[in-house]
Protein backbone atom coordinates (compact mmCIF):
# COMPACT_ATOMS: atom_id res chain seq x y z
CA UNK A 1 0.00 0.00 0.00
CA UNK A 2 1.28 3.10 -0.76
CA UNK A 3 -0.37 6.26 0.74
CA UNK A 4 -2.03 8.82 -1.02
CA UNK A 5 -2.63 11.52 0.59
CA UNK A 6 -0.20 14.28 1.34
CA UNK A 7 -1.02 14.19 5.32
CA UNK A 8 -0.20 10.46 6.13
CA UNK A 9 2.49 10.56 3.36
CA UNK A 10 4.45 13.40 5.62
CA UNK A 11 3.24 11.28 8.83
CA UNK A 12 4.93 8.52 7.33
CA UNK A 13 7.57 10.13 6.55
CA UNK A 14 8.11 11.20 10.29
CA UNK A 15 7.63 7.91 11.64
CA UNK A 16 10.42 6.31 9.53
CA UNK A 17 13.24 9.41 10.67
CA UNK A 18 12.50 9.18 14.36
CA UNK A 19 12.66 5.21 14.18
CA UNK A 20 9.30 3.96 13.66
CA UNK A 21 8.80 0.25 11.43
CA UNK A 22 6.23 -0.09 8.83
CA UNK A 23 4.74 -3.12 7.34
CA UNK A 24 2.99 -3.21 4.04
CA UNK A 25 -0.48 -5.75 4.57
CA UNK A 26 -1.75 -4.73 0.72
CA UNK A 27 -4.80 -2.90 2.19
CA UNK A 28 -2.77 -1.28 5.26
CA UNK A 29 0.11 -0.01 6.71
CA UNK A 30 0.92 -1.27 10.46
CA UNK A 31 3.59 0.98 12.23
CA UNK A 32 5.45 0.69 14.73
CA UNK A 33 7.75 2.59 17.46
CA UNK A 34 9.78 0.03 19.61
CA UNK A 35 11.51 2.74 21.13
CA UNK A 36 7.98 4.49 22.21
CA UNK A 37 5.53 1.65 22.60
CA UNK A 38 3.64 4.00 24.46
CA UNK A 39 3.35 6.81 21.53
CA UNK A 40 -0.37 6.23 20.02
CA UNK A 41 0.83 7.58 17.15
CA UNK A 42 3.70 6.01 16.61
CA UNK A 43 2.08 2.78 17.21
CA UNK A 44 -1.04 2.32 14.81
CA UNK A 45 -2.77 1.20 11.74
CA UNK A 46 -3.48 2.99 8.52
CA UNK A 47 -5.84 2.06 6.10
CA UNK A 48 -6.78 2.30 2.46
CA UNK A 49 -9.93 3.63 1.68
CA UNK A 50 -11.30 0.29 0.32
CA UNK A 51 -11.93 -0.25 4.56
CA UNK A 52 -14.55 2.16 4.31
CA UNK A 53 -16.96 -0.55 2.40
CA UNK A 54 -16.48 -2.83 5.15
CA UNK A 55 -17.65 -2.77 8.95
CA UNK A 56 -15.28 -0.92 10.68
CA UNK A 57 -15.27 -3.43 13.83
CA UNK A 58 -13.24 -5.72 11.25
CA UNK A 59 -10.65 -2.84 11.49
CA UNK A 60 -10.72 -2.50 14.82
CA UNK A 61 -10.01 -5.99 14.99
CA UNK A 62 -7.12 -5.80 12.69
CA UNK A 63 -5.48 -3.31 14.92
CA UNK A 64 -5.94 -5.66 17.76
CA UNK A 65 -4.16 -7.99 15.84
CA UNK A 66 -1.32 -5.85 14.84
CA UNK A 67 -0.84 -4.58 18.06
CA UNK A 68 -2.12 -7.13 20.44
CA UNK A 69 -0.31 -5.36 23.71
CA UNK A 70 -1.66 -2.02 23.11
CA UNK A 71 -4.11 -1.03 25.59
CA UNK A 72 -5.07 2.04 22.84
CA UNK A 73 -6.81 2.28 19.23
CA UNK A 74 -5.00 4.62 16.84
CA UNK A 75 -6.61 3.95 12.69
CA UNK A 76 -5.70 5.91 10.25
CA UNK A 77 -7.90 6.52 7.20
CA UNK A 78 -5.84 7.27 4.02
CA UNK A 79 -7.75 9.57 1.65
CA UNK A 80 -8.48 13.45 0.80
CA UNK A 81 -11.68 14.11 1.54
CA UNK A 82 -12.87 13.74 5.08
CA UNK A 83 -15.28 10.37 4.54
CA UNK A 84 -15.75 7.97 7.59
CA UNK A 85 -17.87 5.63 8.97
CA UNK A 86 -21.68 6.93 10.10
CA UNK A 87 -21.61 8.05 13.64
CA UNK A 88 -23.56 5.28 14.83
CA UNK A 89 -20.65 2.77 13.88
CA UNK A 90 -17.66 4.74 15.70
CA UNK A 91 -19.66 4.74 18.48
CA UNK A 92 -20.21 1.09 18.62
CA UNK A 93 -17.19 0.50 18.38
CA UNK A 94 -15.81 3.00 21.39
CA UNK A 95 -14.40 5.70 19.37
CA UNK A 96 -13.89 9.30 18.70
CA UNK A 97 -13.15 10.81 15.24
CA UNK A 98 -10.64 13.87 14.54
CA UNK A 99 -10.81 15.86 11.77
CA UNK A 100 -7.75 18.01 10.85
CA UNK A 101 -7.06 20.02 7.88
CA UNK A 102 -3.60 19.32 5.65
CA UNK A 103 -2.56 22.53 4.44
CA UNK A 104 0.26 23.69 2.00
CA UNK A 105 2.74 26.21 0.95
CA UNK A 106 5.39 27.00 -1.08
CA UNK A 107 6.41 30.51 0.27
CA UNK A 108 4.89 32.11 3.11
CA UNK A 109 4.09 35.97 4.29
CA UNK A 110 4.97 37.52 7.61
CA UNK A 111 1.67 37.45 9.94
CA UNK A 112 0.00 39.98 10.42
CA UNK A 113 0.36 40.51 14.03
CA UNK A 114 3.98 39.16 14.67
CA UNK A 115 5.38 39.05 18.11
CA UNK A 116 8.56 42.15 18.89
CA UNK A 117 9.45 40.22 22.10
CA UNK A 118 9.95 37.05 20.63
CA UNK A 119 13.16 35.89 19.93
CA UNK A 120 12.74 33.03 17.44
CA UNK A 121 15.85 30.68 16.83
CA UNK A 122 16.41 26.60 16.17
CA UNK A 123 17.35 25.31 19.17
CA UNK A 124 21.28 24.27 19.59
CA UNK A 125 22.25 20.66 19.48
CA UNK A 126 24.61 20.71 21.65
CA UNK A 127 22.28 22.58 24.55
CA UNK A 128 20.51 20.65 26.83
CA UNK A 129 18.73 23.06 28.50
CA UNK A 130 17.26 23.96 25.10
CA UNK A 131 15.74 20.25 24.81
CA UNK A 132 14.68 20.16 28.66
CA UNK A 133 12.88 23.56 27.92
CA UNK A 134 10.86 22.15 24.86
CA UNK A 135 10.29 18.85 26.60
CA UNK A 136 8.87 20.63 29.85
CA UNK A 137 6.82 22.52 26.92
CA UNK A 138 4.79 20.18 25.11
CA UNK A 139 4.66 17.87 28.06
CA UNK A 140 2.34 20.52 29.85
CA UNK A 141 -1.03 20.20 28.33
CA UNK A 142 -1.03 16.28 29.03
CA UNK A 143 -5.11 16.05 28.48
CA UNK A 144 -6.32 13.02 30.40
CA UNK A 145 -3.08 11.08 30.33
CA UNK A 146 -0.72 9.85 33.21
CA UNK A 147 1.69 13.02 33.78
CA UNK A 148 4.43 11.12 34.09
CA UNK A 149 4.05 8.40 31.31
CA UNK A 150 3.11 11.72 29.16
CA UNK A 151 6.41 13.50 30.05
CA UNK A 152 8.33 10.00 29.29
CA UNK A 153 6.84 9.89 25.87
CA UNK A 154 7.24 13.69 24.81
CA UNK A 155 11.13 13.29 26.17
CA UNK A 156 11.60 9.64 23.89
CA UNK A 157 9.91 11.91 20.82
CA UNK A 158 12.43 15.01 21.57
CA UNK A 159 15.11 12.76 21.70
CA UNK A 160 14.05 11.61 18.16
CA UNK A 161 13.71 14.73 16.59
CA UNK A 162 17.05 16.08 18.13
CA UNK A 163 18.89 13.56 16.01
CA UNK A 164 17.36 14.19 13.29
CA UNK A 165 18.54 18.03 13.38
CA UNK A 166 22.02 16.39 14.08
CA UNK A 167 21.50 14.65 10.84
CA UNK A 168 20.79 18.15 8.99
CA UNK A 169 17.20 16.55 8.43
CA UNK A 170 15.27 19.85 9.99
CA UNK A 171 14.82 21.25 13.84
CA UNK A 172 13.15 22.13 16.46
CA UNK A 173 12.47 25.94 16.84
CA UNK A 174 11.43 27.81 20.34
CA UNK A 175 10.57 31.20 20.38
CA UNK A 176 12.03 32.92 23.84
CA UNK A 177 10.27 35.65 25.56
CA UNK A 178 12.64 37.20 28.86
CA UNK A 179 14.80 33.85 28.33
CA UNK A 180 12.23 31.70 28.72
CA UNK A 181 10.49 29.22 25.68
CA UNK A 182 6.69 30.08 25.63
CA UNK A 183 6.23 28.51 21.86
CA UNK A 184 7.81 25.36 20.39
CA UNK A 185 7.57 23.54 16.78
CA UNK A 186 9.13 20.80 14.64
CA UNK A 187 9.94 21.19 11.21
CA UNK A 188 11.88 18.20 9.18
CA UNK A 189 12.26 16.71 6.16
CA UNK A 190 13.04 13.48 3.92
CA UNK A 191 16.04 15.88 2.27
CA UNK A 192 13.68 15.30 -1.08
CA UNK A 193 11.90 18.60 -1.27
CA UNK A 194 8.60 18.02 1.64
CA UNK A 195 8.92 19.37 4.76
CA UNK A 196 6.69 18.45 7.82
CA UNK A 197 5.63 21.12 10.52
CA UNK A 198 5.31 19.07 14.42
CA UNK A 199 3.47 19.78 17.37
CA UNK A 200 2.47 23.37 17.41
CA UNK A 201 2.49 24.58 20.98
CA UNK A 202 2.63 27.91 23.30
CA UNK A 203 2.19 28.26 26.76
CA UNK A 204 -0.98 28.88 27.74
CA UNK A 205 -0.20 32.13 29.37
CA UNK A 206 1.33 33.16 26.47
CA UNK A 207 -1.05 32.21 23.86
CA UNK A 208 -3.11 34.92 21.49
CA UNK A 209 0.24 36.84 21.49
CA UNK A 210 1.25 36.65 18.30
CA UNK A 211 3.88 33.82 19.51
CA UNK A 212 3.13 30.62 17.20
CA UNK A 213 2.55 32.35 14.24
CA UNK A 214 5.58 34.32 14.47
CA UNK A 215 7.68 31.00 15.15
CA UNK A 216 5.88 29.65 12.26
CA UNK A 217 7.20 31.97 9.74
CA UNK A 218 10.67 31.86 11.25
CA UNK A 219 10.55 27.95 10.72
CA UNK A 220 9.46 28.40 7.12
CA UNK A 221 12.04 30.99 5.80
CA UNK A 222 14.45 28.43 7.43
CA UNK A 223 13.30 25.15 6.07
CA UNK A 224 13.02 26.63 2.56
CA UNK A 225 16.64 28.78 2.86
CA UNK A 226 18.39 26.04 4.67
CA UNK A 227 17.09 22.88 4.06
CA UNK A 228 15.94 22.92 0.57
CA UNK A 229 12.52 22.68 1.55
CA UNK A 230 10.20 23.25 -1.56
CA UNK A 231 6.66 22.50 0.09
CA UNK A 232 5.90 23.02 3.14
CA UNK A 233 3.23 21.10 4.95
CA UNK A 234 1.16 21.50 8.22
CA UNK A 235 -2.00 19.96 9.97
CA UNK A 236 -3.84 21.85 11.74
CA UNK A 237 -7.57 21.50 13.90
CA UNK A 238 -10.16 23.27 11.65
CA UNK A 239 -11.77 24.76 14.60
CA UNK A 240 -8.43 26.09 16.38
CA UNK A 241 -8.32 29.70 15.36
CA UNK A 242 -4.64 29.20 14.32
CA UNK A 243 -6.17 28.07 10.87
CA UNK A 244 -7.00 31.20 9.78
CA UNK A 245 -3.72 33.16 10.30
CA UNK A 246 -2.01 30.30 8.86
CA UNK A 247 -4.46 30.96 5.34
CA UNK A 248 -3.09 34.54 5.99
CA UNK A 249 0.18 33.76 5.77
CA UNK A 250 0.23 31.75 2.41
CA UNK A 251 -0.94 28.05 3.85
CA UNK A 252 -3.97 26.89 1.35
CA UNK A 253 -6.41 23.86 2.72
CA UNK A 254 -5.47 20.84 0.55
CA UNK A 255 -6.93 18.23 2.08
CA UNK A 256 -8.90 16.48 5.27
CA UNK A 257 -7.10 13.90 7.54
CA UNK A 258 -9.40 11.72 9.20
CA UNK A 259 -8.34 9.50 12.55
CA UNK A 260 -9.75 7.67 14.96
CA UNK A 261 -8.47 6.28 18.21
CA UNK A 262 -9.59 5.03 21.65
CA UNK A 263 -7.48 6.21 24.35
CA UNK A 264 -6.20 3.71 26.33
CA UNK A 265 -8.07 3.30 30.21
CA UNK A 266 -6.62 5.72 32.82
CA UNK A 267 -6.67 4.75 36.32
Amino acid sequence: MKAQSRGYRTDLMLARLQGALVGDRGDHLVIRTPGNPMFHWGNYVLADRSWLDRPLADLVATFHAEHPRSQHVAIGVDGVDGRVWGAGEVAACGLEVDRNVVMTATRVRAPERPNPDAVCRMLAADAGADWEAAVTLHALDHHDFDAGEFRDVVQRRMNARREQQVAGLGGWFGAFVGGEMVSGLGLFTDGLGLGRFQDVETLASARRLGLASTLVHHASIVGLRDFEIRDLVMVADPDDTAIRIYRSMGFADSELQIQLARPMPTA
